[in-house]
């Protein structure tokens, strides 16, 4: 349900506020098979982007870090896997 709750929160958006160059009609793609004695693998991907700069201030805002640092796209997008980390304005209640 998380992963579904957050692509929908995250990678749907109007056809208006879709970025340039992204299909007016947004795509989620839900994968899961078996894999291992007892332990699915679940996928999930939609067609849009991560926004660096959303992401950035609110990890800032969750685990403040130096005003001059310059974080990597990699440093930044590690904060979209903590436990609570949430870019979106509204949260869907599941």
């Amino acid at each position: 349900m998380h992963l579904i709750r957050n692509s929908m929160d995250h990678g749907i958006e109007s056809p208006e506020a879709r970025a340039e160059g992204e299909a007016g009609t947004a795509v989620i793609h839900l994968a899961a098979r078996h894999s291992g004695a007892s332990v699915p693998e679940l996928r999930s991907r939609d067609d849009g982007g991560i926004n660096a700069e959303a992401v950035s201030l609110q990890g800032n805002r969750a685990r403040p870090y130096a005003e001059n640092a310059q974080l990597s796209d990699q440093e930044i997008f590690s904060f979209i896997f903590q436990p609570g980390f949430s870019t979106a304005k509204q949260v869907t209640d599941g």
